[in-house]
């Protein structure tokens, strides 16, 4: 399954495998009003996965942190296996391909955050 993320001005696709039936719920996070830089913005979004989802591989344009509200999140960065449970942050590498799962017995709620430019995407799926 296919899902767009619009992350203030721009948009990105991710691919986002689910054994789940429910679609996962995803709340862009907007720069307050005037707080961009010329050439930079903040981005984000806060994203819910169901038990067995899990957000496709992607990489990033700059760092990212990821902030666990409820739940345990699965970070997998190759071989390298992270999990972030609720109340915990996590960066995220930039360029580096990753992507993120549920592998608990109950919903995850997360936000990602990065500082990038204006007009690019907070995220890029992975080729």
């Amino acid at each position: 399954m296919r899902f767009s993320v619009r992350t203030g001005m721009a948009v990105a696709l991710v691919t986002l495998a689910s054994a789940a039936t429910a679609k996962p719920v995803v709340t862009p996070l907007a720069p307050v009003p005037g707080e961009c830089l010329p050439d930079s913005c903040v981005k984000g979004g806060i994203v819910t996965l169901q038990p067995g989802d899990r957000v496709g591989e992607h990489t990033h344009r700059q760092q990212t942190i990821v902030t666990v509200i409820d739940g345990e999140l699965t970070l997998v960065e190759g071989a390298k296996t992270r999990v972030i449970s609720a109340h915990q942050a996590a960066i995220e590498p930039s360029t580096v391909p990753h992507h993120a799962e549920n592998r608990s017995q109950a919903p995850v709620t997360f936000i990602f955050t990065t500082v990038t430019g204006k007009d690019m995407p907070a995220f890029d799926p992975a080729p």
